[in-house]
This record gives structure tokens, C-alpha cells and sequence, in this order.
């Protein structure tokens, strides 16, 4: 409900009191207990509203849409940027047929490396 009312200054609020001093989609963060497991629910979440807020509604859509209608059924997206990753992130959701994979370039690396440690 607090995304739905628009109120920037308390999601961003609470979204530091839970965040560990790190914003970024780590999961190597120290967290409060039980946002850890939540973590890539949250940050996709966070990342999505912060772009909507961001960016005039229109924008996103001319951003977005070109994207998802690029990819074909089956289609793996990674992105990079933070728009890059979270305004089609936030479209594919929309769409009632998820026809590809969305994967953040930030966390492909991390996972790489904690696999390489």
C-alpha cells in the first residue's frame, strides 16, 4: 500500500531502515533478520518504484515497451543500468504472458564471483 500512495520520502525511509547501508541488489549485505531471504523481492520492488518516480509515466512506456517487444519467447534479457534493468523489469511484470527471463548484469556478475571465492 505505501508504494500505491506515492509517498517517496517514506518508502525511501523505510527501504534505508532495512537495507544495511548497502541499497545495491547484494545479497552479501548484513541485513535485518528476515530481509536477507526477501531481499531480491524487495530490491526488484524498490528498483522498479524508484525508476516510476523517476521518469514521467510516458518515458517509461517508450523505454520499456521497445525492449520486451524485441524479445522473442524464450529470449534471456540482461541489463545493465539501473533503467536498464528495472523499467523493463517493471513492463515485463505487467504483461500476462512472461515470455523471457530478466537478469540484472549487477547481480550476474555478483553471483560469479561469490562462486569463484
Amino acid at each position: 500500500m505505501l508504494l500505491k500512495s506515492g509517498d517517496w520520502e517514506e518508502i525511501e525511509a523505510r527501504f534505508k531502515r532495512i537495507d544495511g547501508g548497502d541499497a545495491s541488489s547484494s545479497t552479501g549485505t548484513p541485513r535485518p533478520p528476515g530481509v536477507q531471504a526477501l531481499w531480491p523481492a524487495i530490491i526488484d520492488t524498490y528498483g522498479v518504484a524508484e525508476e516510476a518516480h523517476a521518469w514521467p509515466a510516458q518515458k517509461l512506456l517508450d523505454y520499456g515497451n521497445p525492449v520486451l517487444g524485441s524479445l522473442s519467447p524464450g529470449t534471456v534479457y540482461v541489463g545493465g543500468t539501473d533503467p536498464g534493468r528495472w523499467i523493463p523489469t517493471s513492463e515485463h511484470r505487467k504483461r500476462e504472458i512472461r515470455r523471457s527471463a530478466m537478469i540484472s548484469v549487477v547481480n550476474l556478475n555478483q553471483k560469479l564471483a561469490s562462486h569463484r571465492q
